[in-house]
């Protein structure tokens, strides 16, 4: 049998050497493919991802508050554990470790769940206000304006998340870059899959010259049917959710009424 296995081993690690590059090649050919079509940069390189997900997090403003935060609750179950032991309770050092160490733990995944409910919510934001952007810019671009002039019109008469975003790319990029230049910017900025494919689809229109009010008659047509999909899973969700109390609170609640007198009447007979 130790045979079998080290040779099954060794056929598993033949396998996974040889199949590996051909499968890294295969991707990368379709990743450069679907990039040159949507007008999009090159993957990037693994260690400026790894700085970006990694690194850049824990050296973020963010980080250090939750640290602030995780060190403030320690400390207020460090007083406590004080105020135990001079009331005359015995609080062994272990304990107060433990309790310091759950107390921290649990500070510091509040504080993460609550960032990341801020951060979903406001990509849902970004994401409802992308529909609107996108109807106003087609409307504009149809109208006879420039696609620069138009996206700077939008984002000024529109409020929101997106509109500040899209408001301070084009003051950036005033009188120094081109649309095609902007788009791509606005597109590397955003952090919603749905706003980064509509501004790579508006860059590779732009370069390539197909009619810019075409493609965004279509994208808007695009980001509503993807709102609409979003809605109907998300009501879906809050109907099962819904669910939850029927089946476990009401439901047993019913059932107890209804047979509570049948075991009254089979404990008296008893």
């Amino acid at each position: 049998m130790s045979a079998l296995g080290a040779l099954a081993g060794l056929l598993l690690v033949v396998g996974v050497g040889l199949g590996a590059p051909a499968l890294a090649s295969s991707n990368r050919r379709l990743t450069e493919s679907v990039s040159a079509l949507l007008g999009e940069v090159a993957p990037t390189p693994w260690p400026v991802v790894f700085w970006r997900e990694h690194i850049s997090k824990i050296l973020s403003r963010f980080r250090v508050q939750q640290l602030v935060v995780a060190g403030a609750s320690s400390l207020a179950a460090i007083c406590w554990l004080g105020l135990m032991a001079v009331a005359g309770r015995t609080v062994t050092p272990a304990r107060g470790v433990v309790v310091v160490a759950l107390v921290a733990a649990g500070a510091v995944v509040v504080t993460e769940l609550r960032a990341r409910s801020a951060v979903a919510r406001r990509k849902r934001e970004k994401f409802v206000q992308l529909a609107d952007i996108a109807d106003l810019l087609a409307l504009a671009v149809t109208a006879g304006e420039p696609l620069t002039v138009a996206i700077s019109q939008v984002a000024q008469v529109s409020k929101g998340a997106l509109a500040k975003e899209i408001t301070e790319a084009v003051e950036a990029n005033m009188g120094q870059a081109t649309s095609v230049e902007l788009l791509r910017r606005l597109r590397d900025e955003a952090d919603v899959l749905a706003v980064q494919r509509f501004f790579a689809g508006l860059a590779a229109a732009s370069e390539r010259g197909t009619p810019v009010a075409q493609v965004l008659r279509a994208q808007a047509k695009d980001v509503r049917a993807a709102l609409a999909r979003d809605l109907m899973e998300s009501a879906g969700k809050r109907e099962i959710a819904m669910l939850a109390p029927v089946v476990f609170l009401i439901l047993p609640c019913v059932v107890l009424v209804a047979l509570y007198p049948g075991f009254v009447a089979i404990r008296g007979v008893i």
